[in-house]
């Protein structure tokens, strides 16, 4: 391998987007939220950079996305999938959850236990 192969792996980021029990359930599909990404994101303010330089790779229960290190950020991207979430009109009964690794994934609240958790 290649000094330059080398630096360009390292050089990639790799996020995933799980929402396997939303999939059950027929709420969202992986084409669906990939074509809502690609309308709406952007990098360096612009759109047509955004479809240059990051790609969306399907896996049916989930999505990979994969970019530049620098060019997306997990915060801006959890911002963009509740987005997706709202305008889909799922926003009320799922939430974007991430650990601190870039693995990304949609749950149900618990209605009843964020009742009581705010009494």
């Amino acid at each position: 391998m290649s000094n330059s192969e080398v630096l360009n792996q390292n050089d990639e980021r790799t996020f995933t987007v799980n929402f396997k029990n939303q999939v059950e359930d027929g709420l969202i599909t992986s084409q669906s939220l990939i074509d809502f990404l690609k309308d709406k994101v952007k990098i360096r303010n612009r759109k047509e950079v955004a479809m240059n330089e990051i790609a969306y790779v399907d896996n049916e229960t989930g999505i990979n996305i994969v970019t530049k290190r620098e060019n997306l950020h997990k915060q801006n991207l959890k911002k963009y999938l509740q987005r997706f979430l709202k305008t889909k009109g799922y926003g009320q009964f799922c939430r974007v959850s991430g650990d601190g690794s870039d693995l990304i994934e949609f749950q149900y609240r618990n209605v009843q236990q964020e009742e009581t958790n705010e009494q």
